[in-house]
Parts: C-alpha cells; structure tokens; sequence
C-alpha cells in the first residue's frame, strides 16, 4: 500500500497528473502536520546548537565528554523542575545515568565535570 504525505498531495497539481488526487486530509489534520514539522524542527535546531559537544547520535569527542555530561545532568534538572506525574517519571528513569554518572565526577567550572580518581 502506498503512503502518501501532505506534501505528496499539495504539489499532486504539478506532477502532471490527469486524475484528481484521491487523497484528502482534512484542516485539521493539515494543521496537527505543520506542528509536528515545527516540533522536528526545533529538535534538530537543539541538536544543531550542541553539535560541538554531542553529535545527533550520542557520539562526543574524548575533550568535550567531561562538557557533554555536565550539559546533560543540566539539561535534566531543568527537565525534571518542569515536569509532572508520568512524564516526570518517565524523564527521571531514562535520564538517571546523567545524574548517576556526574555524581562521581567532580565540577571544575560551571560546565564541565572531571572523573574523580
């Protein structure tokens, strides 16, 4: 079965077509589209502001790890200050190694933090 998106339908005009496009999406449903694509792409716009510390995919340089963990434990007492019920619990759980790594690393500066030894 073929998938079609809202943008294979908006331009089906000028794909040179001759039947009228089957697919139809309601305003509404137009709408939840164009706020997803807003939400993916403030999250790539995150990703984009890290980039020099932590790749997309997790990946940090040896130099920037001490920096890329300290963001992280940041990044999640902001987040649980935030949040309530489920989705707090849910944030507490898969962000704990952030706070459970830093607390046996010492902070040399308000960004970094250094394994104690």
């Amino acid at each position: 079965m073929a998938s079609f998106s809202f943008g294979d339908v908006r331009y089906w005009n000028d794909m040179g077509l001759q039947t009228p496009c089957p697919i139809h999406f309601t305003l509404e449903e137009i709408k939840s589209h164009l706020q997803d694509a807003e939400s993916w792409n403030e999250v790539q716009d995150f990703f984009d502001s890290i980039q020099n510390i932590v790749q997309r995919d997790g990946w940090t340089h040896h130099e920037t790890f001490d920096e890329a963990l300290a963001f992280f434990a940041d990044l999640r007492s902001i987040g649980l200050k935030d949040m309530k019920g489920r989705e707090r619990e849910w944030f507490e759980e898969r962000t704990r190694w952030a706070a459970e790594k830093c607390s046996s690393w010492t902070f040399e500066s308000s960004n970094s933090c250094r394994q104690q030894y």
